[in-house]
Order: structure tokens, then sequence, then C-alpha cells
């Protein structure tokens, strides 16, 4: 779901393959970000797709993964994405000079369920350039990201 072929407006179609390459399952309407679950069920990670801005669990039921986007629970992460920002404001990294802290969901696809993305700029930065933090609520860790390593939106 990373090229245009997938995609129309801000929709997706996500894929998932077996290590034959054959579709396990697939998604209509996606949105980013993707994100693989903490938790596994029957053996299987589960992932964490957003759909119309809002984020569902997709869980394997013994035989496949769950393709309904409608019977999926939700995902309320917002406790989780508020520490996020505190932790990202609070890091050395944006205390330095950062300004215009925002979440910015071109994660790369399957990042952690506990990971964030955030863009920001620097006071002084003539340029307008954006910058980027990682931050992962489980482990507090907060570091840096390199522009050329953020896909495209």
């Amino acid at each position: 779901m990373q090229i245009d072929k997938y995609c129309e407006k801000q929709q997706c179609n996500a894929y998932l393959f077996d290590d034959k390459d054959k579709i396990i399952a697939k998604w209509k309407n996606i949105q980013r970000p993707v994100l693989l679950g903490n938790d596994t069920t029957d053996g299987w990670k589960n992932i964490i797709l957003t759909t119309n801005d809002q984020m569902h669990i997709i869980k394997h039921n013994k035989t496949q993964y769950n393709q309904d986007m409608n019977k999926a629970p939700i995902y309320d992460d917002k406790d989780q994405a508020f520490e996020a920002v505190g932790l990202a404001i609070d890091s050395d990294y944006y205390q330095k000079d950062g300004t215009n802290l925002e979440l910015d969901y071109s994660q790369p696809i399957f990042d952690c369920q506990s990971c964030y993305l955030f863009s920001y700029e620097k006071f002084n930065d003539e340029a307008s350039q954006l910058y980027y933090l990682s931050v992962d609520v489980t482990t507090k860790r907060v570091r840096t990201v390199e522009a050329s390593t953020i896909s495209d939106k």
C-alpha cells in the first residue's frame, strides 16, 4: 500500500502475504498508520488498521485475519498518544530549540503499537525544515529519525 497503484485519495488497499507471496488477507479503504499489535491471537500478531480516521484491532480467528473492518474492535490509543506527546516534548531534542510538534502518520508500515512519529521545526532554522522524533511509549525511548528514512505520504 505504499505506492499510488494501491491508493486513491487518502485511502489505500492493504494486502498481507505469507512467506510464499500468497495473499492471506486484504482490506480496502485503509489509511496510515498500519501498526503491528503488541498482542497475539491464535499465535498471530494482531494488526491495527485505520479506516475513516478510526483505528481497529484486526485479529486472527483460527483460519484467517478478520477482513471486515465493521466487525473489528475499535482501538483507542488516546491515553497512550498523550503520553507519547509528553515524551516528545520533554525530550532533549525538542527542548533544545523545537517548535510546532505534530503527529506524523507517515510511520513505517508495521511500526509497533506503542510507537509514534512526530515532526517538528527548529526555532532558528531559516529553511523551515522538518525534523522527526520516534517515540516508543512502552520503552519510553525517544530518538531522532532522518527525514530520508520517512516514507512519502
